[in-house]
This record gives structure tokens, sequence and C-alpha cells, in this order.
């Protein structure tokens, strides 16, 4: 025997936010990106355009993150090696500017700079979770994978790989060493732009 009518809290529940489906054409590396953006979304979480969560406004007094001596290692080699490109692209330079300069060939530069870029890249994984410029962050995370190319050098001339010995200074401080960091890498960045400036100004005179 019926009673008529919906019995209070049957059927489906109306959802308080209207969803509608929608299709996208993504690629497996987008995909997995919106499944953890969407998650952090439902949440409440915020994101950055790079993928990773905003932290929630603190209340009260604003909490820092201290970090030790072993960080601010990590940040004093990059610095040096940021220092070391820096002197290699002035060799460079010289190279371009000086029809006479012969201390090194081209290849011989390129491949002691990708050394370099090698070394950087053993030091990303680690210097990822780490506070410090976007800048200089954003220089090495995009290099996933880093080769050295078979150079045709001259075999009168001496092609060991110069790998400097890096040491920890002493009295090392975290945020003296992120300011170093950020300006040797500004230097490193002028100096480049110098340099393909340069290169452009000798290609047109290049009959």
């Amino acid at each position: 025997m019926g009673w008529g009518g919906a019995r209070d809290g049957a059927g489906r529940k109306k959802q308080e936010i209207n969803k509608k489906m929608r299709g996208f054409r993504l690629t497996d590396e987008e995909w997995a990106f919106m499944k953890v953006a969407l998650d952090k979304y439902r949440q409440g979480e915020k994101m950055n355009a790079n993928g990773s969560p905003i932290a929630p406004p603190s209340q009260g007094k604003e909490v820092v993150k201290e970090y030790g001596v072993f960080e601010a290692c990590l940040l004093a080699h990059l610095e040096d090696l940021y220092s070391q490109d820096y002197k290699w692209l002035l060799e460079y330079k010289k190279y371009l500017k000086d029809e006479s300069y012969d201390k090194y060939t081209e290849d011989e530069i390129e491949l002691q700079r990708e050394v370099i870029y090698l070394q950087i890249i053993t030091l990303s994984s680690h210097l990822q979770k780490l506070s410090f410029s976007d800048d200089v962050k954003r220089s090495f995370s995009s290099l996933d994978i880093a080769f050295l190319h078979s150079l045709n050098i001259d075999s009168n001339r001496n092609t060991n790989v110069q790998v400097k010995t890096w040491k920890a200074p002493d009295n090392i401080d975290y945020q003296t060493m992120n300011l170093k960091l950020l300006k040797t890498y500004q230097a490193r960045c002028s100096l480049q732009e110098e340099i393909q400036i340069l290169k452009k100004e000798l290609h047109q005179y290049d009959w």
C-alpha cells in the first residue's frame, strides 16, 4: 500500500554547485598535472602557475623557515658554478672580438660550459625545496637532459676537461649566499646577452 508522495530525504540530493561534462584534449603530462591541480582545488588549496601549492595566509606572526649550513653550502656551490660559467663566457667574448686569440678554441669553451651544466643538474634535485630567486631556479629546472657533444678538438692542444674542486667557504650564511648567487647569475646573464649581440654584429659583417 502506497502512502503517496516522496519521502523526506529520499532520492539523489541536489548538487550545491552545478557541474557539467567538459572535454579536453591533453597530453599525458598535462592530464597528470590537471588531476593534481583539481585535487588541490577541491581540497581548498590554491596553486602557483608552476604547479606548486600556495601556502595559506598564516594567522598571527609569520613563520620564516630557517636554513642551516648545509643549505647555504648548496647555494654557494651553485654560485661557484655560475661564476665559472661567467669566466668561460668572458673567454668566449675575447675569442669573438680578438682575431689573434689563441688561448682556447670555440669547441673547448663549449665543452667546458657543458661540464658546468652537468654539475648544475646534479645539484638541482637538492635545490628544489629551497627558497631562493625564481629566476635562478628556472634557469636549471628546464635542463632535464644534458649531454656532451663529440667535439673535433685539435689533437695538438690540451683537451683535458677542467673540473674545479669546490670547497665550502668558512662562516657561510644562507641569506648572504642567496644574494651573492643572484648577483652572480644576473652578471652571467648580462654577459650572455652581450655575446649574443656581438655575434649578430659580427655576422652582419661576415662577407
